[in-house]
């Protein structure tokens, strides 16, 4: 069961039957699942933007690859000579 999940029931529990300890115990679980929410946020950017840093890097080898292969055809043309 999610953080998120106890909270709600806590939350339900609390309606029914005005427990207040039990309610302060499910705005601490909600508290801490929004804190978690915020925390996956910021890893999703941190991800994203690794990604495209990935992405940079992986057109630059591509390039450097092109450039290896044309370095790789002069060699051998001048091998051939």
């Amino acid at each position: 069961m999610r953080p998120w999940e106890v909270g709600c029931v806590l939350w339900g529990y609390v309606g029914i039957y005005g427990n207040s300890s039990l309610r302060e115990v499910g705005n601490v679980l909600w508290e801490v699942a929004a804190g978690l929410w915020e925390v996956g946020g910021v890893l999703w950017e941190v991800a994203a933007g690794l990604w495209e840093v990935g992405s940079v890097l992986w057109e630059h080898a591509a390039g450097l690859w092109e450039v290896g292969s044309v370095l790789w055809e002069v060699t051998v043309s001048l091998w051939e000579v």
